[in-house]
């Protein structure tokens, strides 16, 4: 394998009548998998972590409402949903970050396999159902297209769009408080 600072250089393919992938190739496409994957499993974990903080604060910002709100519980819901409002904010951005690092790594891990010869390319037909276009199953000969909603529902989009959402339920628990607030 070939490594600078751990860093995969790009090798190709030997020359010749047959073509075939060098083990660098290989490793180096080993390595852009194994770092996808391990992308991908960040971008689960940091949406989970999300989901408890933001559920947790949730609920107890909401909490007063059902109890009756008094001047004490009506300052608990204006900190409680302003604090998940800024979680929210800053997890979206996390969101949008690592998204660019999927996206990144995926665009390397095709790069690479564009130099294995057609029959050995995996990610090439995963790479054409992302974008929408129609894909042949290799063994049942099946045609598959996933259609726009769908294409839409990749966890990178849900690492933003989440926080996104619960950033709007804050805001307008963070209204209802102040509005308790000003009327209390």
């Amino acid at each position: 394998m070939l490594r600078r600072h751990n860093v995969c250089t790009m090798p190709g393919t030997r020359q010749g009548s047959e073509a075939s992938p060098t083990p660098e190739l290989l490793a180096c496409l080993a390595e852009a998998g194994a770092a996808f994957r391990h992308a991908e499993v960040i971008v689960q974990q940091r949406l989970y972590n999300f989901l408890m903080a933001a559920s947790i604060l949730l609920l107890a910002g909401a909490a007063p409402i059902v109890t009756g709100p008094t001047p004490r519980t009506t300052l608990f819901m204006i900190t409680a949903s302003a604090l998940g409002l800024f979680l929210s904010c800053a997890w979206t951005g996390l969101g949008f970050r690592q998204r660019t690092f999927v996206d990144l790594l995926a665009e390397i891990i095709q790069d690479l396999e564009s130099r294995l010869p057609p029959e050995l390319r995996v990610w090439k037909p995963i790479a054409n159902l992302r974008a929408g276009k129609n894909v042949v199953f290799p063994v049942s000969k099946r045609k598959a297209q996933l259609p726009r909603h769908e294409r839409m529902l990749r966890s990178s989009n849900l690492l933003f769009a989440t926080p996104f959402v619960f950033g709007l339920a804050f805001l307008v628990l963070l209204c209802v408080a102040l509005a308790q607030w000003m009327h209390a």
